[in-house]
């Protein structure tokens, strides 16, 4: 057993200092430590403490230190004129920094466009990711008014974020694909945009346009997996639209897939999406899931349940302006499948959601906990099946069997008949 006793003391690594000259020739040469059995430090001086330095002691072994980051961020600026086309053949950018736990460099790229950035065939996996842009570790990784179209890989055609954060601004995302199998564990197929794995990593997408992407298995937009139950995702002012999961591959989430953390959605468009389950969006282990103002519409579930939502195991939060509407389920369950009291609804507009089998309940397959507002339409079941539809809150319903839904297809404007939606869509459509 290994004892170690400690008296108070300090680690600077804020300035560096010159080493001793090489006077004569050592009798015993350098040690090999490009195989460290612990890293002290995650790129800051202050993460290279005496409690760090004392654990690693603890462990043995080859210790050395990342107390100041040597990397400088880079920044990549395209102008609006410069296009970084990987001709189907190699990824575009690699940025690794090796270790999720360091947080920098960072790395931004703007006003770029890029395309047909391919992972090679034979790499696959699920932590294979990034057609266009892969960073491993460091900073934030941030993306502003650039488009992203025609890339794939194993997992995020166009963006593969792993042990990163993740920031994008005014950008669109055009044909990328997912193109593994088998999901996470498996050999990918996840995210057919955007890729997300990282402990205590956060997103924000804000004026942001996902279309026509496509995914094997998970995520025909989006893919996040989290960790602690604290990684953000957050999303102002984004059409996710015409996203898909191939067919008859159980996939889920022809949108949106995000499993733990917390979610923020405002101001959004998540419409035309498809997928085996949860058309539009799959949640699962979300532990705060605030929903404002969002049109989830048209969205199709091949085979199973929750053309709009899929929830699994806890999901918790408050959906408010939503219009629930003109969603599809080939099983039953169009509106929300397996959301519960555990979500509160209100101010909301569930309306002719169908689904392939009309006899069990046709929006809701369980009833959320109920706010003001709701309206659910219609409330009998579609024919052949008779009789009233499953209400889809525990609290006071209007129930009406004459409310239409029409989305304009061009300027992504919905009108109400029968109802009035609260949130019409964007004055600005994100994208190109």
């Amino acid at each position: 057993m290994l004892t170690i006793l400690w008296l108070p003391i300090g680690i600077s690594a804020a300035v560096s200092w010159s080493l001793p000259r090489n006077v004569c020739t050592p009798s015993v040469a350098l040690v090999n430590t490009s195989k460290p059995t612990t890293i002290v430090g995650t790129g800051t001086p202050a993460s290279c403490n005496q409690s760090a330095l004392s654990a690693a002691l603890v462990k043995g072994g080859i210790i050395t230190f990342n107390c100041v980051s040597s990397v400088n961020d880079t920044i990549i600026d395209g102008a609006g004129i410069v296009t970084l086309n990987g001709l189907e053949k190699a990824r575009i950018l690699n940025f690794n920094r090796n270790n999720f736990q360091l947080s920098t460099p960072k790395l931004t790229v703007q006003r770029l466009r890029f395309i047909n950035g391919h992972c090679q065939n034979a790499n696959v996996g699920q932590d294979v990711a990034g057609g266009a842009v892969r960073t491993i570790g460091g900073g934030t990784t941030t993306v502003n008014g650039s488009v992203f179209t025609g890339n794939q890989c194993s997992n995020g055609g166009g963006l593969g974020i792993l042990g990163s954060g993740l920031t994008i601004s005014n950008s669109y995302f055009a044909t990328n694909q997912a193109t593994g199998n088998g999901g996470n564990p498996g050999n990918g197929g996840n995210g057919g945009a955007l890729y997300v794995d990282g402990l205590g990593r956060n997103v924000t997408i804000c004026g942001a346009r996902f279309t026509g992407n496509q995914a094997n298995k998970f995520g025909g937009a989006y893919f996040r997996v989290s960790y602690n139950g604290s990684e953000q995702n957050d999303f102002e002012n984004v059409l996710v639209d015409s996203n898909y999961v191939s067919r008859n591959v159980s996939g889920l989430a022809g949108g949106l897939y995000i499993q733990g953390g917390t979610i923020t959605i405002r101001n959004s468009t998540i419409a035309n999406n498809s997928a085996d389950g949860g058309g539009a969006m799959f949640l699962s282990n979300d532990k705060l899931v605030t929903l404002n103002d969002v049109n989830l519409l048209n969205n199709t579930a091949y085979t199973s349940l929750g053309g709009a939502f899929f929830c699994s195991n806890p999901v918790s939060g408050s959906f408010t302006g939503l219009t629930i509407a003109n969603n599809y389920a080939d099983a039953f369950g169009a509106a929300f499948a397996f959301c519960s009291t555990t979500i509160t609804l209100s101010n909301s507009i569930i309306a002719n959601n169908t689904v392939g089998n009309t006899y069990p309940a046709n929006a809701c397959t369980s009833m959320m906990n109920g706010g003001p507002g709701v309206v659910q339409s219609p409330i009998n079941k579609q024919k052949p099946a008779t009789g009233t539809d499953a209400l889809c809150t525990n609290g006071t319903i209007t129930k009406s069997n004459n409310v239409s839904i029409i989305l304009n297809s061009t300027t992504w404007i919905i009108k109400g008949i029968g109802a009035q939606p609260v949130y019409l869509g964007s004055a600005i459509i994100p994208g190109l």
